[in-house]
């Protein structure tokens, strides 16, 4: 498949992370770049390039569950 060109307007937020990203994955890689590769990791089904060091909050396991915690 060929490259094909794409604009995109980036409000202040997206920005904001995009330059995150870039400095957490490849301060050299240019915001086009950087763009790229969230695209590229998002599109092989893995989703967006999370932080190694970033936790996720799983809920309660089956064996935890019970009358007391039910919403």
């Amino acid at each position: 498949m060929s490259d094909v060109p794409v604009t995109i307007m980036l409000g202040q937020r997206e920005q904001a992370a995009l330059a995150r990203y870039r400095r957490d994955h490849d301060p050299a890689a240019t915001l086009a770049d950087a763009a790229r590769a969230i695209i590229a990791a998002w599109g092989e089904g893995g989703g967006a390039p999370r932080n190694e060091n970033a936790t996720v909050d799983e809920g309660l396991r089956p064996e935890q569950l019970n009358a007391s915690n039910d919403i």
